[in-house]
């Protein structure tokens, strides 16, 4: 079967933990589901054009987060997908753009101090 996003829609293949160099804490595993892109729509149809598209920010590969009742639920030869719009991401994980989180043992405490 073949899936054809229309607009500024993305499909996400859902993660597991293993699948994933992330780690998400137990206590929000329920909440904050995760996947990879495996397509994307067009983008967005500039204004006063016939055919002329803004590509999205996300491209395929990339890992994303996404609120848990966001997008429709798929599943197509036995995996699980969600169809999303490119508005109910939450965040990319990875990306060269984003906020690189300090590592562990880099962590400040509250006096802005290094924890030993």
């Amino acid at each position: 079967m073949k899936v054809e996003l229309l607009g500024n829609r993305i499909l996400v293949k859902k993660l597991k933990e293993s699948e994933n160099s992330i780690i998400i804490p137990d206590s929000l595993k329920a909440e904050l589901p995760y996947g990879e892109i495996v397509a994307t729509g067009p983008g967005f149809l500039k204004e006063n054009t016939d055919n002329e598209w803004i590509p999205l920010d996300m491209k395929i590969g990339d890992k994303v987060i996404f609120h848990p009742r966001a997008g429709v639920e798929i599943s197509l030869n036995s995996v699980e997908y969600k169809i999303l719009l490119d508005r109910e991401v939450l965040a990319i994980v990875n990306s060269e753009k984003g906020y690189k989180l300090p590592e562990e043992e880099k962590i400040a405490d509250i006096n802005n101090e290094p924890v030993n």
